[in-house]
């Protein structure tokens, strides 16, 4: 494996789990690398394009569904509304 970072560490550990043996090569140590900035966070939200203006026509359909990266639960709108 190429990469100390939480993914080439993750990755290195399910396939020892799986049987393999696994050599991790990175010049700046463990964790040294994006995953120190970025405190190992998957930013799986940012997969879908939000800021786009092909996503407008889409957004109510995204917000009423529960899996969407713009959802809205509704039952939290009454304890955010002094917030916004």
């Amino acid at each position: 494996m190429i990469g100390a970072g939480i993914i080439g560490l993750s990755i290195g550990l399910k396939l020892q789990q799986q049987g393999y043996q696994v050599t991790i090569f990175d010049p700046n140590g463990v964790g040294n690398g994006c995953s120190k900035g970025n405190a190992g966070h998957i930013a799986t939200e940012q997969i879908f394009p939000l800021a786009t203006p092909a996503l407008l026509p889409q957004l109510p359909k995204m917000l009423l569904d529960p899996k969407s990266p713009v959802s809205i639960r509704w039952q939290d709108i009454p304890n955010t509304i002094g917030w916004m």
